[in-house]
């Protein structure tokens, strides 16, 4: 196995990290390939028996369009793989601009992710984007960068700014084949139609 294979093998151990259930970002600048990240990471848990609920169109992933309906998502008794909640956009979904507007059911179900048993994945250009409710239960941020059909992340933590590994991956048509990045994809939620 070349060096590449290497460096892609351990990225992805380290995105991965198994049983524990997570808030992790997807972080960088449009075209940079963190919907593709976060959707290869997807693909691979749904073949291993993850539901996936995503709020744009991913073959395999249970769509939704209002957070709200994400509140009965529940690890079921007897259910081996834990649920991937998938946010594109979180910056659109939860604005930092107005996170005053922000239901506190809404906030209460990001707090509450591990004793629901699902993990929560977003996409936003930029931390700052996002409504300070759901950057505070953040544990992990992937800033991600793309170099021709190379996509590389490294990730930290952004509570403590520890430096948790990076990794590159190569471009996969039949990863990006799976979704639609340019689907008008992000449905205005329900309580901030009044901002």
């Amino acid at each position: 196995m070349g060096t590449a294979g290497r460096a892609d093998q351990e990225g992805q151990r380290q995105l991965e990290r198994g049983a524990q259930l997570m808030i992790e970002a997807f972080c960088g600048l449009p075209g940079a390939g963190k919907t593709y990240l976060m959707t290869r990471l997807a693909v691979k848990k749904m073949k291993k028996g993850h539901r996936v609920y995503a709020n744009f169109p991913l073959k395999g992933a249970i769509r939704y369009t209002q957070i709200e309906e994400l509140f009965e998502i529940k690890r079921q008794p007897g259910e081996k793989r834990s649920p991937v909640i998938l946010i594109d956009e979180a910056g659109l979904i939860a604005p930092a601009g107005a996170w005053k507007a922000i239901p506190f059911d809404v906030m209460a179900h990001w707090r509450q992710h591990r004793h629901a048993g699902v993990n929560i994945w977003y996409t936003a250009q930029d931390l700052r984007d996002v409504a300070v409710p759901l950057r505070r239960v953040t544990q992990f941020v992937n800033y991600v960068s793309k170099f021709g059909p190379i996509i590389k992340w490294r990730t930290i933590n952004p509570t403590n700014k520890g430096k948790y590994g990076s990794g590159f991956t190569w471009f996969d048509k039949s990863v990006a084949e799976q979704y639609d990045s340019f689907a008008e994809n992000v449905e205005r939620q329900n309580y901030l139609k009044g901002v």
